[in-house]
């Protein structure tokens, strides 16, 4: 009965189950192999003889607040035709981890929910083998990975390491799909991958980034006839920035000249109804007192002009390296 759990419950073949042990906090099920899967990887001989054993503990699904065991006994074994010695291999392990293969499966389950540290904590493992299952399934995930429907590209970069180092991932912005993640920031970490989108996704259409000079003249060598888009809060926030050294340097040579103004930079211009010979003169005054404010308060509505919002403004309509340096 217990053998049919094992197999059932657990995916386990090949073994044969010959005790179990309980304690407070854990079931342990104690087994041993069978002949049924011994074959020689040399000659492929079906008999062998046992010629040395040991134990190995493996970790298994909990059973409602218990944690499992599987404690196997292993022989190995040498093959009665050619006296090949081999330890033998059983479906259900995971090369030389200690845990079986549907163990790995509960962990893959369970991080769909929670975090690396949470579900290590819950299964009462420490946490790098609950990170080493996830980047194994990962790398399986992406091993291949088809760029012939790539349409459109995000790349951006994110801190690892307290804003010392940094990792650019590449999306599809379709589907949400990492489609190349590599350590580092700068021109040649990334030049690699879009060489090889330019050879691959014939049906790229456009690659949205922010205002990395890296990023920028990367995808200008590799894929120099795409339309590259630059998203709205980069661009707002150097305009801003723009706007602000230009308003202090323009209010610095006003008070050279002794001249005050009151207008601020966010505003629209003011209309002045001109009746005599002197409220023309301080028109004109206040007109060219304030004419670089006004220019400068309308900067930022001009530019939304030019580029609505969800509108892809490619670089042969809308070349902003003119107008604002790429950083």
């Amino acid at each position: 009965m217990s053998t049919s759990i094992l197999y059932h419950a657990f995916g386990l073949k090949g073994i044969r189950h010959t005790s179990t042990h309980f304690r407070s906090d854990a079931v342990i099920f104690r087994a041993e192999m069978t002949s049924d899967l011994i074959r020689c990887p040399r000659c492929g001989c079906r008999h062998a003889s046992f010629k040395g054993r040991k134990s190995r503990w493996f970790f298994m699904s909990p059973i409602g607040r218990k944690k499992c065991y599987l404690v196997f006994d292993f022989h190995r074994l040498k093959c009665e035709d050619c006296a090949h010695l081999w330890w033998p291999s059983l479906p259900f392990m995971t090369g030389k981890h200690r845990y079986v293969r549907s163990f790995a499966l509960t962990v893959l389950d369970l991080l769909r929910f929670g975090t690396i540290r949470s579900v290590a904590h819950y299964l009462g493992v420490g946490w790098d083998m609950v990170k080493e299952i996830h980047k194994a399934k990962l790398r399986l995930l992406y091993r291949r990975i088809s760029l012939h429907k790539v349409r459109y590209i995000g790349i951006d970069e994110f801190s690892i390491k307290k804003g010392h180092k940094y990792m650019t991932v590449v999306t599809d912005l379709r589907t949400g799909r990492i489609l190349h993640a590599v350590e580092g920031k700068s021109k040649e970490d990334i030049l690699p991958f879009l060489q090889k989108l330019a050879r691959k996704a014939r049906k790229l259409e456009g690659i949205a980034m922010d205002m990395s000079s890296a990023y920028f003249y990367a995808v200008l060598e590799a894929l120099p006839k795409l339309d590259i888009v630059f998203d709205r809060y980069h661009i707002m926030a150097l305009v801003n920035q723009a706007i602000e050294e230009l308003r202090r340097e323009q209010q610095r040579e006003l008070d050279d000249l002794g001249k005050k103004t009151d207008h601020p930079a966010n505003e629209y211009p003011v209309s002045v109804m001109c009746w005599n010979d002197k409220a023309k003169e301080l028109a004109a005054d206040y007109h060219y007192s304030n004419f670089p404010f006004d220019r400068i308060a309308l900067a930022p509505q001009e530019l939304e002009g030019c580029s609505g919002e969800g509108e892809i403004c490619p670089r042969r309509r809308m070349n902003l390296s003119h107008s604002i340096s790429i950083t």
